[in-house]
């Protein structure tokens, strides 16, 4: 935590799921959101406070409409998607993570879509390799 925030301070990010071209955000306090914004301090951006309150889901459904208002500085992005019509959007280029190359692809296969122990300490790995240089 101490060294997250050495290297970026306050930012903020998001963690986005994308599965059949629909778009989902991760509750503050499940699963890889736990960690990231529990555990390891970072700022929830203002679509995860606003979808998770509305939704009360571990993964919240976001439209694209919804997702141009995301102001995140990172996105981790799960991608489960084989096509990248939907990440080819204006709306999803336009977003200033993306426009800043602060988005971090991860396989369907990682750890950010669990909870417990070792996904834990994974999710924690891949953030710090990521946002800490």
């Amino acid at each position: 935590k101490a060294k997250l925030q050495q290297s970026i301070g306050t930012q903020s990010a998001a963690i986005l799921w994308l599965v059949q071209k629909q778009f989902y955000i991760v509750d503050e306090t499940r699963s890889s959101g736990a960690v990231l914004y529990g555990d390891l301090g970072m700022t929830p951006p203002n679509l995860v406070s606003d979808i998770t309150a509305e939704q009360k889901a571990t993964w919240s459904p976001v439209s694209l409409e919804k997702l141009a208002g995301l102001n995140a500085d990172h996105i981790f992005l799960v991608n489960s998607d084989k096509t990248t019509e939907t990440l080819d959007s204006p709306i999803w280029k336009n977003l200033p993570a993306v426009k800043a190359g602060h988005v971090y692809e991860m396989p369907s296969t990682s750890s950010w879509l669990y909870s417990g122990y070792e996904a834990g300490g994974q999710i924690m790995d891949d953030t710090l390799k990521m946002l800490v240089k």
